[in-house]
């Protein structure tokens, strides 16, 4: 438990002194500490469900001597783990960057998340290693839950939050419209404080109003839905559109806009060797029907694809060299090197206004 402390230096003591041998029963539990160990992993690192973990115990079981473990009792091992590490009183410091979001929707119940990293961790390490941020980078400050997240209890949670642990020097979220007011609340009565809207909601909320302004993109994920339901169960079921992901669907339209491309350019015999023994006539017959509706969009293709372009660019430019003073100038030498249709002059034009309201005053980088 002690490497959970970001001030816990391991060459301070004897390797014997960090923990009792692996072998040893943990105080007051049944079980051994590296069964424990184990299960925990596989849990956290691995991403193996209880039930998982469980029949992978009671498979190695048949070849080593190993112990076993109900799959309630590994639930209570990780659940005791997530509790240490809220109940854990980090250092208080005036360097945090907040990330607070909304989850886990429990009923009528709501939980804020506000997950902390220090803007000394960001600037030493994060952007030297040219990387985007990893959870182990910072820590949870709070899960709070409540029935009714209006504006003003957002504001009292970060007003509380701020005078146990330190008060931040910037806050990351989306505009939420509570979330969004909580915070504003919040920087009212502390200006100091930065307020960036995150780059993931930004570009995907602009993705969605540029699509959808018209009803052509519209018509589009309709037909990509229909074409699956009705190729799915069928031997074109290895051409069938990609399911359509219900949140976040305006950032994870590459597959999508990839595999309509990928069908109107693939020859007919591509797809004649993918399937058993048919007429040639028929099937070319049967492809035609299925597909077909492809080709009223093949000239819109082209212009979404490059809008998402556009926006991975922007995102991963935020995400790894963080949000200053020469975004703006960055950005368009990455856009440089790509033909921009004039069409979406406009668009791009939204990018860099993103850009503008969101860049920091002082030439310190900020966290996207």
């Amino acid at each position: 438990m002690k490497k959970l402390d970001p001030s816990y230096d391991s060459n301070s003591c004897d390797s014997e002194e960090l923990s009792p041998p692996l072998s040893q029963k943990a105080p007051h539990h049944h079980y051994q500490i590296t069964t424990i160990s184990i299960a925990v992993q596989q849990f956290i690192d691995v991403g193996n469900s209880y039930r998982g973990i469980d029949k992978t115990f009671r498979l190695f079981s048949s070849y080593f001597p190993t112990e076993t473990s109900h799959y309630s009792t590994i639930k209570q091992w990780v659940e005791r783990l997530g509790l240490y590490a809220l109940e854990y009183y980090p250092k208080r410091r005036d360097d945090w960057i907040y990330i607070l979001d909304f989850t886990i929707e429990w009923g009528q119940k709501k939980a804020l998340v506000i997950y902390a990293l220090s803007q000394e961790v960001f600037q030493t390490q994060i952007l030297p290693s040219r990387r985007g941020f990893r959870p182990s980078d910072g820590q949870i400050l709070a899960v709070e839950i409540t029935r009714t997240p209006t504006a003003i209890w957002v504001q009292s949670i970060l007003e509380y939050i701020s005078y146990r642990y330190g008060f931040p020097r910037q806050i990351i979220s989306d505009h939420g419209s509570n979330l969004k007011k909580g915070i504003e609340l919040f920087q009212a009565n502390h200006p100091e404080i930065v307020y960036t809207y995150d780059v993931t909601h930004a570009l995907a909320n602009l993705l969605k109003k540029e699509l959808l302004f018209p009803d052509i993109f519209q018509n589009f994920l309709e037909h990509c839905h229909h074409c699956r339901l009705q190729t799915l169960q069928t031997e074109l079921a290895f051409a069938a559109p990609p399911r359509q992901r219900f949140h976040s669907r305006f950032l994870n339209l590459e597959k999508l806009l990839d595999w309509a491309n990928h069908v109107l350019n693939s020859r007919f015999h591509i797809f004649f060797q993918l399937v058993d023994h048919q007429n040639p006539i028929k099937f070319r017959q049967r492809l035609q029907y299925k597909f077909s509706w492809l080709f009223s969009y093949q000239n819109y293709l082209p212009f979404w694809l490059c809008q998402i372009k556009m926006i991975r660019l922007l995102q991963k430019q935020l995400k790894l060299f963080g949000l200053t003073s020469s975004s703006k100038v960055q950005f368009q030498s990455l856009l440089s090197n790509f033909n921009i249709p004039t069409f979406l002059n406009s668009f791009k034009h939204q990018l860099f206004l993103y850009l503008q309201q969101e860049i920091p005053n002082s030439d310190q980088g900020k966290l996207i």
